[in-house]
């Protein structure tokens, strides 16, 4: 799990972000470039959008800073998957500041990338990186703060993604709202690769599986480090499973990521989801469905399909408002917030699992 040889200022490092919607291949993604010896990049800590406000424009990142930002993202629901305590990690930024002129939050951002205890033997590193699909909802936000980044996005068939989440008990499993989010994260994205073609680069989840191989080395080419085929064996080794996942949760929402690439997730939506579930999806995503490379079955307004979502839009309509609400407050609470609201969200899941069938 230790680094033979890493760069003594990660600071210098150029860095990256995988963006796209959950159960949309990220995490594949992920993996393969964790396995990649020259590239820094921890299991998601989406704790960038929550942090920005209080932190972003810091300019003196002094002791007391640090560890007050320290303890902002510890109280983070997630911030378990760094696998490195709170005391870790503090005095590791402190040390990274002493050896840092001009001492940022991006550089903040990339000492904790580099800090997480890979799986994966590495050497030199060249590359760091971070990815959660709650990122691609704020594209243009992480595209502000990291303005030399690279942003590699990709898309899945709304349609498959719908059937995938209702399959997992992370997510609310409702058409109308997963096909909302989708467009919302797929305007926004595809608006920044015909603006900023250089930095983002998008590609879809069928293609990359057909191709794994060859598409693994265009985004490799695309972000200047080398392609390495052994990743697309190693990425799935036992051990880094092991260390990024539970294994009850693994099993549950995962354990495709047991196998090598392939095109065993395409079109499940065919098998899965009902016909008017591909009305609503093919309703709430729109025109967005052709311009990302999908065919819709329904195209034009749907009354049926509006009217019966109504009670989820205005469950989503008071979920934004909590949202904005919540973007006021000190962003410890903002932390404690979201970890209370991800384990009532999956309650409520279960609880109307067995009633829900669309919405």
């Amino acid at each position: 799990m230790s680094n033979d040889n890493t760069l003594h200022s990660t600071t210098e490092l150029p860095f990256f972000f995988i963006l796209g919607r959950s159960r949309s291949g990220t995490t594949l993604l992920r993996n393969l470039f964790d396995a990649h010896p020259n590239v820094a990049i921890p299991t998601e800590v989406p704790f960038i959008p929550f942090t920005y406000k209080k932190f972003g424009r810091v300019k003196t990142w002094d002791d007391k800073c640090i560890h007050d930002f320290v303890v902002c993202i510890s109280n983070f629901w997630k911030f378990r998957n760094l696998h490195i305590t709170a005391a870790e990690l503090e005095i590791i930024l402190q040390q990274e500041r002493d050896n840092t002129p001009k001492f940022s939050y991006t550089d903040v951002i990339k000492t904790i990338a580099c800090s997480y205890p890979s799986a994966f033997r590495k050497s030199e590193i060249m590359l760091a990186g971070d990815k959660s699909p709650s990122y691609s909802l704020f594209p243009q936000l992480l595209y502000k703060i990291f303005p030399d980044a690279k942003f590699v996005a990709i898309v899945r068939d709304y349609r498959d993604v719908v059937a995938s989440v209702k399959q997992v008990d992370f997510e609310l499993p409702y058409t109308s709202i997963i096909c909302i989010y989708w467009r919302f994260s797929q305007r926004q994205i595809l608006k920044l690769v015909e603006k900023h073609p250089k930095q983002f680069m998008l590609i879809r989840y069928e293609d990359f599986v057909l191709k794994p191989e060859e598409k693994l080395e265009g985004i490799c080419d695309f972000l200047g480090v080398e392609f390495l085929p052994a990743v697309l064996n190693d990425f799935n080794q036992p051990k880094a499973m092991a260390q990024e996942f539970n294994a009850a949760l693994f099993e549950k929402h995962h354990a495709s990521l047991k196998a090598p690439v392939n095109t065993g997730n395409i079109d499940k939506w065919k098998r899965s989801l009902t016909d008017f579930d591909v009305r609503v999806a093919d309703f709430f995503v729109g025109k967005w469905a052709e311009r990302s490379g999908y065919k819709r079955l329904h195209s034009g307004f749907d009354l049926k399909a509006l009217w019966c979502s109504i009670p989820t839009l205005i469950m989503l309509f008071l979920f934004v408002m909590i949202f904005l609400f919540t973007s006021i407050l000190p962003s410890n609470i903002r932390g404690r917030y979201w970890s209370i609201s991800n384990i009532v969200a999956r309650k409520y899941y279960q609880f109307h699992k067995k009633k829900t069938h669309e919405r």
